[in-house]
């Protein structure tokens, strides 16, 4: 599988991308680029097969463009600038749940955390419209809100909810258990998140992200953050952070001893263990943290 996908990899990046657009397009049999932009342009995001700066290319000049796709709710099923816009019906303007879904995916992806919280703002926005007004959980919605008709109560019209709640915390391939959210506008809690027979309790806010797992505090950090790859192992805890400021940090997943602290792979410090708490700074950006515990120094 791994080979096939390189090689599938390759010819998408070869064949499909279009360096004067900076996007990845469909291409007509005579090997015309179709201009024609939807969210399945983003599609290759969610696979990895676009670069760093492929990425970067793509969400600033198209998916933020609000001649394109960006707007009160995002994001239409085919750019606002195209004819087929205007008429809202299925696959020609409308706002769909799975569509945003693995758009949003895309966006988390490339770590572009930022552009992801506001996206699920505006994905859950879309939806509690709509469901405060009607109580419904559309098939598909107005680029500029409500009914677009179909199903009015479909199951796949809460992957709007879904997206919001995975700001909170989330599982997946590429970044293992990921939680938190990069410097959000106000407060927020999830409460009784199920994960490998867990229950985790997130609260994310300004100036504040904590993560409860069966009832006791785990991690906090005084600013909104975003942790990716959380591991607890018995030999210690392992993760990568993404801060806009300096920031306080306190781990709560070892009682009492030492703790060896490596940051950004760089050389030991060794830390006590103050009634269950580690705790340090870290400067603004990303940066990759390991702890090892008590005899394992």
């Amino acid at each position: 599988f791994v080979a096939e996908y390189d090689r599938v990899k390759s010819l998408v990046r070869r064949l499909l991308w279009n360096e004067q657009d900076g996007i990845f397009e469909n291409r007509y049999w005579d090997g015309r680029f179709s201009k024609r932009l939807s969210p399945t342009n983003f599609y290759p995001l969610v696979a990895g097969i676009a670069t760093t700066e492929q990425a970067k290319r793509m969400v600033r000049e198209h998916l933020l463009n609000s001649e394109e796709f960006w707007g009160k709710y995002v994001i239409p099923t085919i750019s606002r600038n195209d004819p087929a816009f205007q008429d809202q019906y299925y696959w020609r303007g409308d706002i769909w749940g799975p569509t945003n879904y693995l758009v949003y995916q895309a966006i988390n992806r490339y770590r572009d955390d930022e552009v992801a919280l506001e996206f699920a703002e505006k994905s859950y926005d879309l939806f509690m419209e709509d469901w405060q007004a009607h109580q419904r959980t559309n098939e598909q919605y107005y680029a500029w809100g409500g009914s677009a008709g179909g199903d009015v109560h479909y199951t796949w019209g809460a992957l709007l909810c879904l997206i919001g709640m995975q700001q909170f915390i989330d599982e997946n391939p590429w970044d293992g258990l990921r939680f938190g959210a990069l410097q959000p506008p106000r407060a927020g809690q999830l409460l009784g998140v199920m994960w490998k027979e867990h229950r985790y309790d997130v609260t994310i806010g300004p100036a504040l992200t904590s993560v409860r797992r069966d009832g006791q505090t785990r991690f906090d950090a005084n600013a909104g953050v975003v942790v990716r790859n959380y591991t607890v192992t018995p030999d210690g805890l392992s993760f990568s952070i993404k801060t806009a400021r300096t920031t306080r940090i306190e781990t709560m997943e070892t009682k009492s001893g030492a703790v060896s602290l490596i940051i950004d792979g760089g050389p030991a410090n060794h830390l006590p263990v103050r009634d269950g708490v580690v705790t340090f700074t870290l400067p603004a950006g990303s940066h990759s943290i390991s702890e090892t515990w008590g005899d394992r120094l």
